[in-house]
C-alpha cells in the first residue's frame, strides 16, 4: 500500500509539474528542435564532421569553425543558413561527387568575420577535402545566395551541363561582393 502511495505521488508531481509549465509556471522552449543530423556548433577553432544528408529547414548559424561534409547540404524552402568564418569542406569520393544546393526559398550566406574585405584571414571558405573529387554548388530560381569575403575554392567538375561546371547561380537574389574564386572548373 505505501507503495502505492509514493507512485502515485511521484505521477501526480511530475502532472503537476507539467501543468505549470504550461501555464508560464516555467519557460517551455519554444525553438523548432534539432534536425537529428543538424552539426552542433562547435568550440571556436573546433571540427565538426556531418556525415549523411543535410538538410536545412530553420534558421542555423556556425562561425569560427571547419565543417567536414560526407554526403549533400540542401537548403530547404524556410531554411536560412549563415556561415561566418567558417571553412566547409566537402569530402566528395572517386565514386560519389556531393552538392550543395539552394533551393526556391532557401538561403545561403557565406560572410567573413568583421565584413571587411582587406582583413582575408576571416574569411569563410567553400572546398573539397580532397582536391581529386569535385562537389558541386547550385542556388535555384527563387532561392537567397549571398557571398562576401570570402572563398570558393575546387567547385565543379569538366562536364558539359552548366549546372555542374562550377558555382551556377539560377536566381535574382544574389549578392556576390570580393570574394576569390580560385581552381574551380568554371568560375561562376
Amino acid at each position: 500500500m505505501k507503495r502505492m502511495l509514493v507512485i502515485t505521488a511521484v505521477i501526480m508531481s511530475l502532472i503537476l509539474t507539467s501543468f505549470s509549465a504550461m501555464q508560464g509556471g516555467s519557460e517551455v522552449n519554444t525553438e523548432p528542435a534539432p534536425l537529428l543530423n543538424d552539426p552542433v556548433q562547435p568550440p571556436d577553432g573546433g571540427t565538426v564532421y556531418v556525415n549523411a544528408t543535410w538538410n536545412v529547414t530553420d534558421s542555423r548559424e556556425y562561425k569560427n569553425c571547419t565543417i567536414v561534409l560526407t554526403g549533400n547540404l540542401t537548403i530547404e524552402s524556410g531554411g536560412n543558413l549563415k556561415l561566418i568564418n567558417v571553412t566547409l569542406r566537402v569530402n566528395s569520393s572517386s565514386t560519389v561527387k556531393y552538392y550543395i544546393e539552394v533551393l526556391s526559398g532557401g538561403s545561403i550566406s557565406i560572410l567573413d568575420y568583421d565584413g571587411n574585405p582587406a582583413t582575408t584571414e576571416d574569411a569563410s571558405t567553400v572546398t573539397r577535402n580532397n582536391v581529386s573529387n569535385p562537389y558541386f554548388f547550385r542556388a535555384y530560381d527563387g532561392s537567397s545566395f549571398e557571398m562576401k569575403n570570402s572563398n570558393l575554392f575546387r567547385c565543379g567538375d569538366a562536364t558539359t551541363v552548366p549546372k555542374y561546371a562550377g558555382l551556377y547561380i539560377n536566381t535574382d537574389a544574389a549578392v556576390i561582393d570580393h570574394n576569390n574564386f580560385s581552381y574551380n572548373n568554371d568560375g561562376l
